[in-house]
Parts: C-alpha cells; sequence; structure tokens
C-alpha cells in the first residue's frame, strides 16, 4: 500500500481532517508532524508542513487538493 504525504501550512486543516483523510484515502498509519525526512512505512499517512521533503515513492499532495477531493465526495463542506 501506497504512503501518501500531505503537505499544508500550519492551521490548514491537516490534523483536522486526519481521521477522516485515512478512511477516505484507505491509510493504516497516521504520522502527523512528519519532520520531511524520517523512513515513513507503507500505508501511511504523514501530515506535514515542512516545505523541504524527501518522499521516496510517496504520493504528494497539498491539503487543498486533498479538501477539495472529500468535498467533491461530499464528507466535508466547502471551505
Amino acid at each position: 500500500m501506497r504512503t501518501l504525504i500531505i503537505m499544508g501550512p500550519s492551521g490548514s486543516g491537516k490534523s483536522t481532517h486526519a481521521e477522516l483523510m485515512m478512511e477516505f484515502f484507505k491509510k493504516v498509519v497516521l504520522i502527523d508532524e512528519w519532520n520531511g525526512t524520517d523512513p515513513l512505512p507503507d500505508g501511511a499517512l504523514a501530515l506535514t508542513n515542512a516545505e523541504n521533503i524527501f518522499c521516496g515513492s510517496a504520493q504528494v499532495m497539498t491539503i487543498v487538493l486533498a479538501k477539495r477531493l472529500m468535498f467533491q465526495a461530499g464528507l466535508i463542506p466547502s471551505t
């Protein structure tokens, strides 16, 4: 299972929507406040505000896109 990294500034809703994102993106491990360099396990959802990250083969997405996808799926209100 591929790891997903959600990037966004502090206060953008990463932690607020963490549980919903875990379900929506079908991830099994949550790593909040990931520092951008520590190894990530397969199937993790890593939340970060780091600007320079090393992600290997992980998928990277902004919190703006993640929230847009969840909005389109009817899971969250428009923000």
